[in-house]
Order: structure tokens, then sequence, then C-alpha cells
């Protein structure tokens, strides 16, 4: 302490602000934020993080450009999970936190960390995960599916199967794994991908709850006659009766109000072909015909 003291007295701040950390000494932060010294603390990020984590991260990520993403990661990536305030936290954690911060103000500050991060985001704020793969297009796609799959993180699986074109892929996780079928027919509605539907309604095939299901909800997507035909012969759909109703209504429903927008059409065309008629049949102003030179030097003379 006497020794930062005479530091201090000398203007040596820098030396001072390395002994205040080592010391981890209250007013630290201040003293590194009133003197602008955050070039002293570029290689004593751990000591930093474990005065204050929160204030550390903010001050590292608002001046990331004085103190590169690049020290920072490899000095949070040696520190041990033992060495942080409180036990349990430290380590992986503060990197997380730091990479998740610097992202939200840059996503491109750390761009080459992005697959880092995944795992990070997986292990320690799933809830961002999704969120951050679709804002980021820097991690291999296979990569970032296997860590997901590690941690049974289905949301993120679906998207990221989607993004690699394995759709039938994506829908069967829905299905099996969330029992989801408003949500996987919303997938392959997006999809407008007719073989998704031939394969969503493969999987109705196996269970008679999953069928009856999609015969709740398939009339607004697919001719639900497509369905019932491919219903195997003694399969017990539970309320079977209620649903063929419903659908039979949904379809003179539907069916009425096709024709009822058909009447309205020929209606309006009706109108606008005699409103056309009569604008074709009314005489045109002379002065705004035009007759050619010859024709207004020749009207010009005839005026004279």
């Amino acid at each position: 302490e006497t020794l930062a003291e005479l530091y201090v007295l000398q203007g040596r701040r820098d030396l001072a602000l390395g002994i205040f950390l080592e010391l981890q000494r209250p007013g630290t932060l201040e003293y590194l934020e009133t003197h602008r010294l955050y070039f002293a603390v570029a290689d004593k990020v751990a000591l930093l993080m474990r005065l204050d984590p929160s204030r550390a991260v903010t001050l590292l990520v608002e001046h990331h450009d004085e103190l590169p993403p690049e020290e920072i990661v490899a000095q949070l990536e040696a520190v041990e999970p033992q060495g942080a305030v409180g036990g349990g936290a430290g380590g992986r954690a503060w990197l997380h936190d730091y990479l998740h911060r610097l992202f939200v103000k840059d996503a491109q500050a750390g761009a080459r960390y992005h697959p880092m991060q995944i795992g990070l985001y997986a292990e320690y704020d799933p809830k961002n995960l999704l969120p951050f793969l679709t804002s980021s297009n820097h991690y291999q796609l296979e990569e970032a599916l296997a860590t997901c799959e590690h941690h049974g993180l289905v949301d993120e699986m679906v998207y990221i199967l989607g993004r690699m074109g394995n759709n039938k892929r994506a829908l069967r996780i829905i299905i099996e794994r969330q029992g989801d079928t408003a949500r996987a027919m919303e997938f392959v509605r997006r999809q407008r991908d007719h073989e998704l539907w031939e394969e969503l309604m493969s999987l109705g095939l196996e269970s008679p709850d999953l069928m009856g299901t999609l015969l709740d909800h398939v009339g607004g997507f697919v001719d639900p006659r497509e369905l019932l035909q491919r219903v195997p012969a003694g399969m017990a759909i539970p309320g079977l009766k209620a649903k063929l109703t419903k659908i039979i209504t949904d379809f003179r429903t539907q069916a009425a109000l096709v024709e009822g927008c058909n009447r309205i059409l020929r209606s309006d065309r009706s109108a606008l072909a005699e409103r056309l008629y009569q604008q074709s049949r009314r005489a045109l102003p002379l002065q705004n015909v035009y007759f050619g030179e010859g024709a207004q030097r020749k009207r010009a003379s005839s005026t004279l």
C-alpha cells in the first residue's frame, strides 16, 4: 500500500493501479476511470473481474477498441472457476458474459468467437441462444447442431436444420420431441413444400392422436380428402365424427365465401367494363387533338 501511494505521488498511476488491483482495493475502478488508465489493465483482466465482474465487463465492452477482445478472451479462458469471488463462477461464466455483452454492443467485434459462444450460451444462457443463432452467420451449422443436440435444445435444432435444408428431420423433431402438431403444421406452411405435407401426413398415419389433430387443423392448408383417403382401415381416431362434421362445415363455409367473392368480382367487372365503354364514347375537345405539322400549318393559313 505504501508503494502504491509513492507511485501516486510520483504520478506513475498505472503502476499504482496494478497494486490496487492486486490488493483488490475498493475504489480501484473509480480510480481507473477517473484517470482513464485502460491501457494499464489490458494484461490484468482476471484481477479486474474479481474486483467487480459486472462493472468490469461493462468497462471492457465499452472500451473494446482500446482493450482488444483477443487479449480479453485469452485471459478469461485461463481463469480457473475456483478463482472467482464466491466460488463456482468465473472463467467460462465471465467469458460468456463478456462475449454476450460485446455481441449486443457490436455484433462484428467478436465475430471470430461466435462458434465458441454457441457452447457458452447453451451452458449458461440457453434462452438467448436462438436469437444469437438467427443474428449471426459466423459459425458452422454442423457444429452448432451438434452442440444443441448435446444440450437437448430442440427449438435451436429445428432452426439450424431449417437453415441446412433438412426440413424433414426438423419436422420429425417437432412431432417426436415436442409433440406440438400446431407448430409442426405452421412450420410446414412456412416452408411451402408439398413433400413436407406428405411427410407430416405420413407421420399422422403412425398415431391415431396425431391423425386426429391433423384432421382438426389441416383443412386450412391442404385438401382434407388427401388425408382422409390415406387413413388406414380400422384406425380408431378419437372424436372422428365431430372432426368430420367440422371439416364439412368448414368446407361449406369456404365454398360460400368463394362464391360470394366471385359474385362481387363479376359485378365489379361488369361495372368497370360499362364505365370504360362510356368513357370511350365521349367526345374529345378539339384543342387537345394532335394534327401533326402539316395539319397545323394548313389550319393556321386557313385562319389567316
